[in-house]
């Protein structure tokens, strides 16, 4: 692990115990209409989640994960996201379905995730669902050996941090939903020529957020 990076993910570790942006950051990436996700939950009962945002480093530069799912019958079908998925009765707690998770997923074992910290959680209308984000690096901070599982995942996403802060990294869409109803200026990230939208994009932007200040002096003009 270079310094840098361990400086980078102590920062991160920090942040989230004293100062993570919160619902805020949700609001900028959630589609028109949306209410905050504390809302939600004074009167929803949801499924619980959880997903890794997972962190590395190479050739001095911070790096995330993203995974392409496969086409399927469903409310997520197709879509871009975290390795993740819903809790089961065999987990101790959130955080190993999280980890547990990824590694059905990308195949990264599971024992090699270092958690910083759990980021705010997401409602989910659509599939009333609540996701808890985990932030986590892997332990030495090597480059991951992927063996994703086919079933589940149609590609992964090697994306830079520094992406996040692009100029041209923001976008909208439109989305007609299964009753025939169209969503307009849906905000979006464009990662990797892939769109990122949903609870994807509004945990990804509360990331942004908390590292916004100090990315470019742990790696400078990236």
């Amino acid at each position: 692990m270079t310094e840098k990076f361990k400086l980078f993910v102590e920062y991160i570790s920090s942040q989230i115990e004293h100062h993570l942006p919160g619902e805020e950051a949700h609001l900028e990436f959630s589609p028109i209409g949306r209410k905050k996700s504390s809302l939600y939950l004074e009167y929803a009962k949801p499924k619980i989640s959880a997903i890794t945002l997972l962190l590395f480093e190479m050739e001095a530069t911070p790096y995330f994960l993203l995974i392409e799912r496969q086409e399927y019958k469903g409310n997520h079908s197709g879509e871009i996201c975290f390795p993740g998925g819903k809790q089961d009765e065999c987990d101790a707690d959130v955080f190993e379905t999280a980890t547990r998770e990824c590694e059905e997923e990308t195949g990264i074992p599971s024992q090699f995730l270092i958690n910083l910290g759990n980021l705010t959680d997401v409602y989910i209308p659509v599939s009333n669902h609540l996701v808890h984000p985990f932030v986590c690096y892997l332990k030495g901070n090597p480059k991951p050996l992927l063996h994703p599982d086919e079933r589940e995942v149609k590609n992964v996403l090697i994306c830079p941090v520094k992406r996040l802060f692009e100029s041209d990294v923001k976008s909208t869409i439109s989305k007609t939903w299964s009753n025939g109803k169209t969503t307009n200026d849906i905000p979006c990230f464009i990662i990797e020529g892939k769109v990122v939208w949903g609870a994807t994009a509004i945990i990804l932007n509360e990331f942004r957020w908390m590292i916004r200040k100090q990315l470019h002096g742990f790696y400078g003009d990236l």
